[in-house]
């Protein structure tokens, strides 16, 4: 195995494997060779450098080793001296450059002030006049404009080497296209000075103009590299509280679904149960519910951390994977939830009148009967809770139950019984209705209502309900137990009492409702 030689690239420090090495320093010595003698060849060798040394970080990252295919790649992508262009040479239509990605940067060489407008003339290949012109529209029109150029005038870096130059106008960055660009801005910074010369001969006025805008803007930039630091820590934060945020809800997720807290097994359980049809449904859309959550968290944990620690990895392939595993769980949940809700269109009743053994004298007294309640939760050891359902292994009851006092258009006590459920027909819905078992006991003048209703074995769950309607004869009096509280829906009749006045005691029907007695 060879050893491991360090070497200063670019202004950083990289381990390189031996044969790289000589193979790298060969091949640096030949670009030397060529431009040691011209004109802005230092700039050349130093722009050089610095794309290789980021070349070697993309391929290694900032700790690892460079190897002979990291060499290969760097020469293949720079290009070898033997193919070098001349700078005076243009660029072929065929030149792979010109396919590369872009990146904006300002463009200093020919700003008018931040060069935030030619940066963008030039990734867009566009007039930088354009840009500038909807930047006044903006300002004129919105009032806009001035902010969103400061902005973007803090937060988008200054195109300063040879590689961010071409980076920007979509060129490849290899070796003549850098000479190239440094030659280049060497004659367009003699061509300008002769410009300037002859314009300060013909038009003076026009100088004077420039310069004061030049001083503006350089007054506006230093105001700008002030407050940029500024800015960007406050982006950090802001990042910083955006990642605590990802993993805050991930962790909860994770201790929801995955331990005992909140006894979310059992939640899954019934549903799987009794609100699915089938395993395969709920899975589909509880998982996939998780996992619509939890993917967009941890893509923006990731980013937020690759952002904080500066990390110059590529994600591409971890963004396509998350992008393509939240698509399939969104096309599953939207498929099994469309499925679902025919199953809860239409909405059926059934209704019964129950007559009940009139009191001989006395107050008739509604009391709530939890026998039921306590024997399967006898029966049954393990229990969880859902809305309104417990679930007790095999078993399950709910107590979607609403109790209404109204007054009676006779001289009798009666109860009205409305059992309703949800279906994917008008029929269906009957149907479950008429399965949903609850019936009314009596003992003297004593109605025992049950606070439970049962669902039958393999029977799924469809918003089923009861409403018990209580009519009361006009002067005839009645008692409710205080636990008709939690099924009781206040009405005309109910409502001007407070709990005290209105549960365990005596109440006489009245033309304007239910009224406490005093004896």
């Amino acid at each position: 195995m060879n050893k491991l030689i360090q070497v200063n690239i670019g202004g950083l420090v990289f381990q390189i494997d031996e044969g790289a090495y000589h193979k790298l320093d060969k091949y640096l010595s030949s670009i030397r060779n060529r431009y040691a003698q011209e004109e802005g060849g230092e700039d050349i060798l130093h722009d050089i450098e610095a794309r290789i040394a980021e070349l070697f970080i993309e391929r290694t990252g900032t700790n690892g080793a460079v190897m002979m295919a990291d060499v290969d790649h760097v020469i293949e992508q720079m290009g070898r001296p033997d193919d070098f262009e001349t700078a005076d040479e243009p660029i072929s239509e065929e030149n792979p450059g010109r396919k590369r990605s872009r990146r904006f940067f300002r463009d200093g060489e020919h700003r008018q002030l931040g060069g935030v407008c030619a940066g963008f003339g030039a990734y867009f290949d566009i007039d930088p006049l354009w840009i500038r012109l909807l930047f006044v529209a903006a300002f004129f029109f919105g009032g806009s404009g001035i902010l969103l150029y400061i902005v973007l005038w803090v937060i988008m870096p200054e195109a300063k080497t040879s590689s961010e130059k071409l980076e920007m106008r979509g060129e490849r960055v290899n070796v003549s296209n850098i000479e190239r660009t440094v030659k280049g801005g060497a004659r367009e910074i003699r061509t300008k000075a002769n410009e300037i010369g002859d314009e300060m001969k013909q038009v003076f006025s026009e100088e004077n103009m420039r310069r004061t805008s030049n001083s503006v803007g350089e007054f506006l930039e230093n105001i700008v590299e002030t407050i940029k630091p500024v800015v960007r820590f406050i982006f950090k934060i802001f990042v910083f509280l955006i990642v605590l945020a990802c993993l805050a809800s991930l962790v909860a997720i994770a201790v929801v679904f995955l331990t005992d807290v909140g006894e979310p097994a059992a939640h899954i359980d019934f549903l799987t149960s009794h609100f699915f049809e089938t395993l395969r449904q709920g899975q589909i859309l509880i998982f996939g519910g998780i996992a619509l959550a939890a993917i967009p968290l941890l893509s923006l944990l990731v980013r937020g951390v690759k952002f904080l620690l500066n990390v110059r990895l590529n994600f591409k392939a971890f963004d396509w994977t998350m992008l393509v595993l939240w698509l399939v769980c969104l096309t599953g949940v939207t498929v099994v939830g469309i499925q679902l809700a025919q199953d809860f269109e239409y909405d059926g009743k059934q209704t019964n009148r129950i007559s009940v053994v009139q009191p001989v004298a006395g107050p008739l007294i509604l009391q709530v009967d939890d026998s039921e309640k306590d024997a399967i939760r006898s029966e049954w050891s393990k229990g969880s809770h859902w809305k309104h359902v417990e679930v007790y292994d095999e078993a399950s009851i709910y107590d979607d139950i609403d109790i209404t006092i109204e007054r009676s258009d006779d001289t009798l006590y009666s109860f009205t019984l409305i059992r309703s459920a949800h279906g994917d027909s008008r029929d269906e819905a009957r149907s479950r209705a008429s399965q949903v078992s609850y019936e009314l006991g009596q003992i003297d003048s004593i109605i025992r209502i049950p606070s439970v209703v049962k669902l039958k074995e393999g029977e799924l769950w469809r918003g089923q309900q009861v409403d018990l309607i209580v009519r009361v004869p006009m002067d005839k009096t009645i008692i409710l137990d205080s636990r008709i509280d939690d099924f009781l829906r206040y009405n005309d009749y109910t409502e001007d009492l407070d709990h005290d006045q209105l549960f365990n005691r005596k109440l006489r029907m009245t033309a304007t409702g239910l009224r406490p007695v005093y004896e």
